[in-house]
Order: C-alpha cells, then structure tokens, then sequence
C-alpha cells in the first residue's frame, strides 16, 4: 500500500505478527520460479504486541536470525517487501464529485478526515479511483498510521534490510490465492484463520472492499479447545491438530474435531453477516461471493466442506501455490503453505516489482 522508497528492485517476502516471523525468497529461472529459502521463528510475548513493534532491537536481531537460518538456503538478498497489519490500517470506500486528477488528490485529503480516525498529518494515505458514475467518482481510500509505519522500516533497517514496499495484508493474499488474469469479474471472500485471530477480506478485481476481524476463532483458540477436550498439554494438542489437518483420522481425533465444530460455526455465521453486509452497501453484477480458506488454521481436515454444508454454498482451501510457476515440488505441504499464504504473496510480488505499479 505505501511505496515511500520509490525503488523496483527484486526482493523477498517478509511477513510480521505477533507471534512469529515468516520469509520466503523465490529464485526466478528461465522456466519458472524456485524457493529458494523460507523459513519462520516464533516470537517471545512482547516483542510485537497487536501489530506494533514493541522492541525493535530484538525483533532486528531475530530477524537477522530468520534469514540466515532460511533453508534450503540463507536468504542472500536485503531487499524486502513486507505487509502492514490489518487491525493498524483503514480502508474506506468514498464518493466525490468528479473532478481533475490534481483536484481528487485535494479531495482525498479533505474526505479522509472525515473517515480516518486519525489525524491525516499522522498518517500515509493511498487511493485508487474505483468506477465513475454520473457525475460522481466512487474511491479506495487506504491509510496507515506514520508512527507504525516507521517502525517498521527502523527495524527492517536494523536488520540490515532495505525495505521496498509494504502493503495491505489482503492484498499479499490476493495476490496467491486468486487466479492471475481472471476474464470474469468474481467476488472472493478470503478467510485467514491465524493464531490469534480471523481475518475476513474482501476483494473483487484486484481491489479490497472490506477487511475485519475477530479473536474468538483462532488457530490458538482451536488447540485450547483440543487440549480442553483430551485433558492434555498445549504440546500435546498441537500434535493432535497437525494430525487433523490429515483426511485419515483416529475416533480420538474425530473427537477432537466434533468439539471444534461450534467454533466453526461461529465462522459461518461471520461469513453469512460480512456477506450481507457487502451485498447491502456496494453495487455488485455478481450475486455470489467465492468463499476462500488460508492461515495456519485453516488446514484441520473438514473445516471447508463443514462450512460448505452450513453456508449452503461452495467453501475451499486456498491453493497457495496457484500463480507460482514452480518448476519443482514445492517444499511445503499444504496444511504448511496455507500458514504461508501471505508471505508467497509478498514474494511473488517482489519477485515481478516492476508488475505491480500501487499498493492497494
């Protein structure tokens, strides 16, 4: 979403959260793309807290650790792209009359005051002109707090990185799970079932319409309720859920998901009401929307056609290899890859820079 750096340089993908870090690296060959190095280290409590980089030395220092562990090997280059958190950015759809190009980007500052909830001095503004109606230009108007954002690029820096871009988290997904070149306008929920939290996006065209979240469904939420169920340990419950990801399950583990069932439910009742929601607020020639799954939650076996079946429309796990021209096996399975969906985002975008001209 914000490019302060002006650069179009190759570079690998970085995603930051809460609770770990995550680097993929693709290596461009004649024939397609290799990975050549990937690699994620969890983070102690503290160090990122809801997005915002707490200790920025330590976090400097891990990542330093994250790219020199990569594997099959060290990630070489310092360039990097890297995406902003949902919950510290703001995406808004606005109207304004129509006017000269010079004109909206007045407008867009006058607008945003009355739609970010910040001051616009505190901020980094982006906007993409939507549809022109009449005498009206409809908007994506996208902001993300100064502070925040020179966090980041203090601590890339720190790091020995050369920060190129940082974007949208929706926009990274996107951009993996959503077919390149697509003839027909479709509308895509993606649903990023992380760690702590839920993430709902929706996009259409390359553009994002709406993102939300919530923390009661989470991949933590998930392994608290496995370890609730077998009476066991947290390590415990994490082995039981990487077991659930598998189409062959124990009673045990059947179990296990039976229990996981409401919180699933939970999930389609969300999807239901953002799907209302969008239908309701924005002028749409598709009446369906694509329902897609990724994160690191979303791989326990069941979940897409449970939702299928409670939805009554069509849910999938996202593929996140779909626009990845790979000329070898991928090296991460697919329960892993879907923990991977927005950092092959950033990767693929910093292996095609000069393909992507906005950060929206």
């Amino acid at each position: 979403m914000f490019n302060p750096f002006n650069k179009s340089k190759k570079a690998f993908g970085l995603e930051i959260s809460d609770f770990s870090l995550k680097a993929l690296w693709f290596n461009q060959k004649r024939q397609g793309l290799t990975v050549a190095g990937y690699n994620r280290l969890d983070l102690p409590k503290g160090l990122v807290v809801e997005g915002e980089i707490k200790k920025s030395d330590e976090v400097a220092n891990l990542l330093q650790q994250l790219v020199e562990e990569a594997k099959p090997q060290k990630i070489a280059i310092p360039r990097v792209i890297s995406s902003l958190p949902e919950n510290k950015t703001f995406v808004r759809i606005i109207e304004i009359p129509k006017m000269t190009q010079q004109e909206i980007s007045e407008a867009v500052r006058w607008e945003a005051e009355h739609h970010i909830p910040l001051s616009i001095s505190d901020v980094y503004l982006d906007w993409q002109i939507l549809s022109e109606k009449d005498s009206k230009i409809k908007l994506l108007l996208a902001a993300a707090d100064k502070k925040l954002v020179e966090g980041y690029v203090d601590t890339l820096e720190k790091a020995k990185l050369s920060p190129q871009a940082l974007e949208l988290e929706a926009a990274a997904e996107g951009r993996t799970l959503i077919k390149e070149n697509e003839t027909t306008k479709q509308t895509y929920l993606i649903v990023d079932i992380g760690a702590t939290k839920t993430m709902f996006s929706i996009l259409s065209s390359e553009v994002i319409y709406f993102s939300s979240s919530i923390t009661k469904v989470s991949g933590n939420f998930f392994t608290k309720t496995i370890a609730d169920c077998l009476n066991a340990k947290k390590e415990e419950a994490e082995k039981t859920k990487v077991a659930c990801c598998s189409p062959q399950i124990s009673e045990k583990e059947q179990a296990v998901l039976d229990a996981i069932h409401p919180a699933f439910d939970e999930l389609a009742k969300e999807i239901e009401k953002i799907e209302h929601y969008f239908f309701y607020n924005f002028d749409q020639t598709s009446d369906k929307i694509n329902v897609i799954l990724c994160g690191g939650g979303a791989g326990l076996f069941g979940i897409a056609p449970y939702l299928s079946l409670k939805l009554k429309q069509k849910v999938r796990l996202g593929d996140p290899w779909l626009n990845v021209p790979l000329t070898e096996h991928p090296p991460l399975a697919l329960a892993q890859a879907l923990g991977y969906t927005q950092v092959i985002g950033l990767a693929l975008r910093g292996i095609r820079p000069n393909e992507y001209t906005t950060q929206l």
